[in-house]
């Protein structure tokens, strides 16, 4: 399920799970989604008692029965907390199928669903009776049924090092670091008994509590809980009250509502905390001499598919569009309720404006002035395609739906045609939405309250908040690249091999699924020296296990934690800034779907420089090639061709506009990383201060010694110990001053150790900037490369474009003097052709009143009509601008009712084409006569070959006889033996 090949799993075809192979890394979703159904059913009211069985399919119904027992025993095979879960999950279900069943929006889904699986199957799907009681439906005051989790860690007590480790609290189920408490039990119960936030928290242990959610309105609340007080009000000039709660002054404005970036009239993915870490004090005069409350934000980098996001992106503006309806009515009524008291008070207005009646707002119309009420509508074409998209949506197999104009209108939209399709495509509907529906409430309830809610934002959002809509430059993210099919070579829906399954391509691209990086919120808070509230999102709708969320992987972390690794909240504070600032830098996290980010990026920059190499090779090859057709002026017949695709710059223009892309995502999350950073070292600053005061402040002075840290703070547990065991010191004096050195020696020890538990954990955040330093460093060696290639590209454009005005200017000056040639031959003979027209004229023709003097100036008037016409029509572009209209409107009247264009049109032949047919017969021509003429070469070659073939083999033979000859005379004479 990652990007990384792996062997099939969960919701595939391969066999998997017990018993072929214990490979099940998700129990949920083997459960449901690769088992059969648990319990017996009747045949009689799975099957419609009036349809009669074939075979086949009386042996599929066998088979599904025998294998019924594999998911009880899948489910007996499991430990305890795994089946906890299950059972969990099962109600979940049970519960939100109730909701659906009753919800208005969500009915529709439900219906059609059920009417496709009655239509597979051929059976009666049942429907769920009953009703979800109210209690238990998704609302503000059961937290719509979300948990926080909590831990709990107590010190080990040793004599010279103290470490904390996680404990169990036996009032709450599961055990540690997974258990949990339901959200409104933890923000809504005031009983100190029942809510562990507002029991006072014993010596030597320390807590922590996590909010799922960047919701202001639950941190106020909980810090609340945690000082047994009520939430803080605020009124709208943050004035201060007369006499401030604990709550109040950890929640004050300069250091809660004042640090939110983006008001109510800014775009939602404007909202963010600036990043911060500062010491916060409960005492309203003065900052404490022990202070021991602690604010942390800080923003990281996560990940989140694609299709997720846009969802709630969608969800999002309906709610925004919706709440802004609802402001511009509420304005509509308040000023005319105002209107109404002040007519009241003029009778005389009164009785005017009695006759008029109300303005009526319609819920469908949207304004944007409440004074002005001018529509905001869409435009036609987005609201018919809005209409075919949800009528495509709601009845794919439609006769409407199929029609070729609505397939061209929805893009994208796959209406599917067999039954199986429509059960599976209106399943998955479901499931998504049953998936959001927790979060979509939530959303509803929060994102634009007083104080709103914080949603998630994506690399883009997080850097150009400005923008009302970053949609496009989200599917642009290196990432989404990365892990999306790539359009250019994507099949056919129904792409096969022959007699086989579909191809390699369509099963990879089937498999991916498109990511983005996400920019979330971590809000740390640390109340008391020994309690650390924390808030910051889960991925959207993950409503089942999921490895890369940073809360699983602090659990892991805390459950397998060095025995002594943590010895102070802190510890475990800074633990919790590490798992938030290396989600894409930990490698051993490769089996889930975490998009690998480095990996991607790397191969973004060498994709492009890869393909910079390539069209260097091609820049060169074909400068090459023009150079010797200019040398050697020789006539190739495709040299324009290549001559003006070195004037074509847009594949280096898309390669420009891609490593900018990458340069400006790495930008973005250094920029991120550097906030990581200076929230980090203030952090440390700050921990310093609070654990070794003096030392923090010599350090400012310039006066501190490296490496030593003296004059260091007792925790405030350790200070009631001693305290304690000072109230007797006649008996115990010597004992007493005994502990008080142990305990001394343990702090500073424990100082010791985080801090440089700090300075690590800074050390890897400077490793990670420095990769990410490495790729931009690579991006920008590539991106000059690019740039060279576009500049030299542009440099040998303006040689082509020189030679060819070289070229033309040459052509002109031949014609021109051809033109020279014409005209000295015609002033030659223009006086003698002038005088032979004007004596050789007859003018007895005209009559006997026709005289030269009357003929010449017949023959002036008519010269100058002529060159003032021409000079007209040579000099006054009004002129021919008038004539071509109407010269070219008569033409193309002409041509179309006599329906010539259609002709033309369905032959679809112009210049350039009747050009490139010429150049193609042409070219084909001349290759046939090429290799005709090879042909007749090679037919003379193979004739020679055999002409010399031939008398060699006739030469041969002549010599052999003569050496035959010449052997049998020597025989025949009489020494011949010796």
């Amino acid at each position: 399920m990652g990007d990384h090949d792996s062997p099939g799993t969960c919701l595939s075809t391969v066999p998997h799970g017990p018993p072929f192979r214990e490979d099940v890394r998700d129990t949920l979703l083997h459960y449901f989604g690769c088992l059969r159904e648990d319990g017996k059913r009747d045949k009689n009211k799975f099957l419609s008692p009036n349809r009669k069985l074939t075979k086949a399919e009386e042996n599929a119904e066998e088979k599904l029965f025998r294998e019924e027992y594999q998911r009880q025993a899948f489910f007996n095979s499991l430990p305890p907390h795994k089946q906890q879960r299950i059972e969990e999950e099962k109600k979940r279900i049970g519960d939100l199928r109730m909701l659906f069943e009753s919800d208005e929006n969500n009915k529709g889904l439900v219906t059609r669903f059920r009417t496709s699986l009655n239509m597979w199957v051929r059976r009666r799907l049942e429907t769920e009776e009953g009703r979800l009681p109210d209690e238990k439906k998704l609302c503000k005051e059961n937290a719509f049924g979300l948990s926080a989790y909590m831990m709990f860690f107590e010190d080990q007590g040793g004599d010279t090092t103290s470490g904390y480790t996680g404990v169990k609290d036996e009032a709450f189920p599961e055990n540690f670091p997974n258990q949990k408490i339901p959200l409104k039990d933890l923000l809504y119960n005031d009983d100190p008994d029942t809510n562990p936030l507002m029991k006072p928290c014993k010596d030597g242990r320390i807590r922590y509590f996590h909010l799922p959610g960047n919701n202001m309105e639950w941190i106020e609340e909980a810090i609340a809980r945690h000082f047994n007080e009520k939430r803080p009000d605020y009124d709208g000039l943050f004035r201060q009250p007369a006499n401030p709660s604990k709550s109040y002054m950890i929640l004050r404005p300069g250091f809660w509502r004042g640090q939110q970036h983006g008001g109510r009239g800014d775009a939602v993915h404007a909202r963010h905390m600036r990043p911060r870490c500062d010491i916060i004090s409960t005492n309203p005069e003065h900052l404490e001499e022990s202070p021991n409350n602690l604010v942390l934000f800080m923003p990281y980098l996560h990940w989140e598919t694609d299709r997720s996001r846009h969802k709630f992106e969608e969800s999002m503006r309906n709610i925004t569009e919706e709440h802004t309806r609802k402001d511009e009515q509420r304005g509509k009524k308040f000023l005319y309720v105002s209107s109404a008291e002040v007519n009241s008070q003029n009778p005389q207005a009164s009785t005017s404006s009695s006759k008029k009646k109300p303005p009526s707002v319609d819920a469908s119309v949207e304004f944007i002035d409440s004074d002005k009420p001018l529509l905001r509508l869409k435009t036609p074409t987005e609201m018919v395609h809005a209409k075919l998209r949800d009528e495509v949506t709601a009845h794919p197999t439609s006769k409407a739906s199929k029609t070729s104009v609505v397939k061209a209108l929805t893009p994208g939209m796959v209406a599917p045609k067999t039954l199986l399709g429509q059960v599976l495509y209106r399943a998955a509907q479901i499931s998504e939405a049953m998936d959001r529906y927790h979060e979509e409430q939530l959303l509803k309830e929060y994102l634009h309250g007083n104080p709103p809610f914080h949603a998630r934002r994506t690399l883009d959002q997080s850097y150009y908040w400005t923008l009302q809509s970053t949609k496009k430059r989200d599917r642009d993210q290196v990432v989404y690249r990365g892990t999306a099919p790539k359009k250019k070579f994507i099949h056919n829906a129904h792409c096969k091999t022959k007699g086989g399954p579909p191809c390699r391509q369509c099963w990879d691209d089937i498999r991916k699924v498109p990511r983005v990086i996400m920019v979330d919120q971590l809000w740390l808070w640390i109340l008391n020296g020994n309690t650390i509230i924390t808030s910051f999102p889960k991925r959207y709708g993950r409503n089942k296990p999921d490895p890369s969320a940073v809360h699983k992987s602090i659990r892991l972390r805390l459950k397998l934690v060095r025995k002594n690794e943590i010895r102070s909240i802190y510890d475990l504070a800074l633990i919790i800034i590490d798992e938030c600032s290396k989600v894409f830098f930990d490698r051993t996290k490769t089996a889930d779907r975490q998009p690998q980010m480095m990996d991607l990026f790397a191969e973004a920059i060498g994709n492009v420089n890869n393909r910079t190499t390539i069209y260097y090779d091609h820049f060169w090859d074909i400068t090459r090639r023009l150079s010797k057709v200019y040398k050697d002026k020789i006539i190739v017949d495709d040299v324009e061709e290549q001559a003006k695709s070195l004037l074509d710059i847009n594949p280096e223009g898309d390669l420009s506009r891609e490593i900018k892309d990458v340069l400006d995502e790495l930008h973005i999350m250094l920029n991120i990383k550097s906030k990581q950073q200076r929230v980090l070292k203030d952090f440390q600053k700050h921990v310093e201060y609070i654990l070794a005061p003096e030392l923090a402040i010599a350090k400012d002075m310039g006066t501190a010694r490296a490496k030593t840290v003296t004059a260091l703070k007792i925790p405030n547990n350790q200070q009631t110990n001693t305290a304690n065991e000072d109230t007797d010191k006649t008996e115990h004096q010597g004992n007493t001053e005994n502990i008080r050195e142990k305990t001394a020696l343990k702090a500073e020890k424990d100082a010791k150790w985080t801090m440089e538990f700090a300075i690590r954990l800074s050390a890897d955040l400077n490793n990670r900037v420095v990769d990410l330093n490495h790729l931009k460093e690579s991006a920008q060696h590539t991106e000059k490369a690019v740039d060279g290639l576009l500049a030299l590209k542009q440099q040998q454009a303006g040689v082509v474009q020189a030679r060819e005005a070289v070229r033309q200017a040459e052509e002109t000056l031949r014609q021109g003097r051809s033109i020279m040639l014409f005209t000295v031959i015609t002033i030659i003979f223009l006086p003698l052709s002038f005088g032979t027209g004007i004596f050789g004229m007859n003018l007895m023709t005209f009559g006997p009143s026709w005289t030269l003097h009357k003929e010449m100036t017949y023959i002036f008037f008519v010269s100058i009509v002529i060159i003032v016409t021409s000079l007209i029509l040579g000099f006054s572009p009004f002129v021919r601008s008038f004539l071509s209209l109407v010269l070219g409107v008569s033409w193309m009247w002409f041509v179309t009712t006599t329906r010539l264009y259609d002709l033309w049109f369905l032959s679809r032949q112009d210049s350039s084409a009747l050009t490139r047919k010429r150049m193609m017969i042409s070219r084909r021509w001349k290759e046939e006569a090429r290799r005709k003429y090879l042909e007749r070469q090679d037919e003379k070659q193979q004739r020679l070959e055999a002409d010399e073939l031939k008398k060699a083999k006739q030469k041969q033979k002549k010599t052999t006889q003569g050496e035959v000859a010449e052997a049998f005379v020597r025989s025949r004479r009489p020494d011949s033996n010796v």
